[in-house]
């Protein structure tokens, strides 16, 4: 009975956890009616306070004043306040998967006071006593969608924790500063769309890399297609190194030791032939892993295999229909596609309506990015363009890709310079870091100039001072 009681009352503390608290307000009279009602909590004054805290503050009213006022009505020492206010701060840094199972308990006492109530009411008309049920606004599962929320019981608290909880950045400053978070929410559905030889692939082991060395999280690609192994090992190389393709060869070894080093166990890597793995065990795989991903890359979605290639634009509807499962997990996918042919060597910006195969992808995706190839281009110029984004704004880049497999995004009027080449140019890093400084001082002195101007013509004699270049 005491494990029984603790059990009990440990929930009570878990109802302040953010995701759990606006689901124990929302029903906190039947809960009530539980712990009242039942032999092993029933009379105990401390759930009572505890109870009637949750009906009557909201969250972020609720702190150390009004748990030690509570503790101190119900006489607890100041040992056993110490440990409940330990167990309380412990719960409420759970996250979403971590409260889970208290979530469940809650669901389960909230269900067992509806059918008592139901019994009462109609234990003599099973009909009557379904047709109760049935009508229950009750959410028995996080998958129960048809269920209506009224809109001053949405659980804000979620709402607020899921949208800090934001912080899968991309490897590209433009696309982070685009979105409301600064980072991917989890769960989003990010479409990535390049024609060929504008490198799909190398976009996608760019980010791939930052989220298993940088952020080090848990990251799954899939290749799908004729990239071995060993061409993999060879682009991560490049792209983690900075050295060009050849230089990468030669030094492979002691690369991928030092990748070994700062990677780990972070990166997994599915390769496949084309055709050969279906999308809705690619993503039952993912779900089941025991490594938890955060984020996983499939290049790309066309080499999945479908169940007929007679009707693509069906079969691709249902493809990314499976890739909500893994927004519902939290897991962001990163989807490699092509657009559509007459984009391939436009020059134009690839927009929303030209995603290759299906529009279908485009209304599912949360976020989707992509990248022009400049025409007549002999320098890896492109223009990067989110052309739709759930949670921030459109935002276009002007980018190269350098022989090292990275992009760069630099400034309009650097590619304009560049995009005058006739022949192709290496560019380094370094290089291209005092392009873009020599185009700020020059833009700075403009400015300066601009606002002196302006200052003489209304007839001023004050002095305009600006940012000084050289600092």
């Amino acid at each position: 009975m005491e494990q029984q009681t603790n059990n009990y009352f440990d929930l009570v503390l878990s109802m302040f956890n953010q995701y759990l608290f606006q689901d124990s307000k929302n029903n906190i009279d039947d809960i009530t009616i539980y712990y009242r009602t039942n032999p092993a909590t029933s009379g105990n004054p401390l759930i009572e306070e505890l109870l009637k805290a949750i009906k009557d503050y909201s969250l972020e009213n609720i702190g150390y004043p009004l748990f030690n006022s509570i503790l101190a009505k119900t006489g607890k020492s100041a040992a056993e306040s110490q440990e409940i206010i330990n167990k309380v701060v412990k719960y409420k840094n759970y996250n979403k998967e971590q409260i889970k199972p208290a979530k469940e308990y809650l669901r389960n006492i909230i269900a067992s006071v509806y059918l008592q109530k139901a019994s009462r009411l109609y234990g003599d008309n099973p009909a009557e006593l379904i047709n109760y049920v049935k009508a229950l606004e009750f959410k028995s599962a996080d998958t129960d969608y048809l269920n209506s929320t009224s809109f001053n019981k949405v659980d804000i608290n979620t709402v607020i924790a899921d949208s800090n909880s934001a912080t899968l950045t991309s490897s590209f400053k433009f696309i982070n500063e685009s979105f409301s978070e600064g980072a991917f929410k989890p769960g989003d559905i990010i479409v990535y769309s390049a024609g060929p030889s504008n490198g799909k692939s190398l976009f996608a082991e760019q980010e791939a890399l930052h989220m298993a060395i940088d952020l080090r999280e848990n990251v799954n690609m899939l290749i799908m297609g004729d990239l071995s192994m060993d061409a993999l090992i060879l682009r991560l190389a490049t792209i983690y190194s900075g050295l060009t393709f050849k230089e990468a060869r030669t030094n492979l070894a002691n690369i991928y030791a030092a990748m070994c080093r700062d990677i780990g166990d972070r990166l997994d890597v599915i390769i496949a032939p084309a055709g050969v793995i279906k999308a809705e065990d690619y993503v039952q795989y993912i779900l089941n892993s025991k490594k938890k991903y955060k984020a996983c890359f499939i290049d790309y979605d066309e080499n999945f295999a479908m169940s007929s290639r007679e009707n693509m634009y069906n079969d691709f509807g249902a493809l990314y229909d499976e890739f909500t499962k893994l927004k519902e997990a939290g897991i962001i996918s990163y989807v490699l596609c092509q657009p559509k042919a007459y984009t391939w060597n436009s020059g134009d910006l690839v927009r929303l309506e030209d995603l290759g195969t299906s529009s279908r992808k485009g209304h599912i995706a949360d976020v989707v990015i992509t990248r022009s190839k400049e025409k007549d281009t002999v320098n890896g110029l492109g223009i990067f363009n989110i052309a739709k984004n759930r949670h921030g704004g459109m935002e276009i880049a002007h980018s190269i890709r350098l022989d090292n497999g990275r992009f760069k995004v630099i400034p309009k009027a650097v590619y304009d310079n560049i995009k005058q080449l006739t022949e192709h140019q290496y560019f380094t890093e370094g290089e291209l870091d005092m392009m873009i400084r020599q185009y700020e001082i020059q833009k700075s002195h403009i400015n300066l100039q601009v606002a002196q101007k302006i200052q003489t013509q209304q007839g001023g004699t004050k002095t305009v001072t600006g940012p000084n270049p050289f600092e």
